[in-house]
């Protein structure tokens, strides 16, 4: 029979925290305003999700991204902006943390346009 140390016991229950609350946000579908920026962009037809972004105000983990209506998708997935390409850039959005059919995903409802904004990443801070 095996023991766990404090650490050990302390790091599972943040854990098992951490994906309750999860949980229990999918269950209640967040809907807010949030800076949001692009993990991953595939252009695979055939995937139904083809974009994965982050919301550091909902949680540090990418999901996957589906738009209300296509001037939202167009403008965040085919228009640059500030001169820079779309993929590098940070949006102000009003977004949907809810179920999806087989995990949560982003639902991104309203960009504002006006707030687009582009942050250096620490690597080329420097």
């Amino acid at each position: 029979m095996s023991s766990f140390d404090k650490t050990k016991s302390q790091k599972i229950e943040k854990h098992i925290n951490e994906k309750l609350l999860e949980h229990k946000k999918v269950e209640n579908t967040i809907s807010q305003t949030v800076v949001f920026y692009w993990d991953t962009a595939r252009f695979n037809k055939s995937k139904p999700f083809n974009y994965k972004g982050i919301c550091r105000k909902i949680s540090p983990n990418p999901y996957n991204v589906i738009f209300d209506d296509e001037k939202v998708k167009n403008y965040m997935t085919r228009e640059s902006h500030l001169d820079k390409p779309w993929q590098d850039l940070c949006y102000v959005v009003d977004i949907e943390f809810t179920e999806g059919k087989s995990k949560p995903v982003y639902k991104i409802t309203k960009v504002y346009e006006d707030q687009t904004f582009f942050q250096e990443t620490e690597d080329n801070e420097n």
